[in-house]
């Protein structure tokens, strides 16, 4: 887990986000693994954001694929988004994947939440 590929996935989504204008960046654990805690901090008003950063040489992930094929197939225009919905049977919600650069342009419109939620 401790990888530089893995880290490098890390910084990754933590670049785009300040690249959006959402000033973030990778939490180092400095080999202690002991406290389970998100990748990525966030500025206060984004901290209902729980990132956490994924990386796979050996099992790629199966929702790339998908995503892949949903651009390929209605994305016609430099404009268009792919996003994929997803729900498992017998859940009451799904899942939506969308790319990080888009996420991170639509989060950074959004004005925060309270705790009172």
């Amino acid at each position: 887990m401790g990888s530089q590929s893995w880290k490098n996935a890390e910084r990754a989504i933590a670049t785009t986000l300040t690249k959006a204008g959402i000033e973030s960046k990778r939490i180092s654990r400095a080999g202690n693994f002991s406290v389970s805690d998100v990748d990525i901090e966030v500025p206060e008003h984004l901290s209902f954001l729980r990132i956490d950063a994924k990386f796979s040489k050996a099992r790629p992930f199966r929702h790339h694929g998908l995503m892949k094929t949903i651009a390929a197939k209605y994305c016609k225009d430099k404009y268009d988004e792919p996003i994929l919905y997803s729900k498992n049977y017998r859940e009451h919600s799904g899942y939506i994947t969308i790319r990080a650069e888009f996420f991170a342009e639509l989060i950074k419109y959004h004005p925060g939440r309270t705790k009172q939620l």
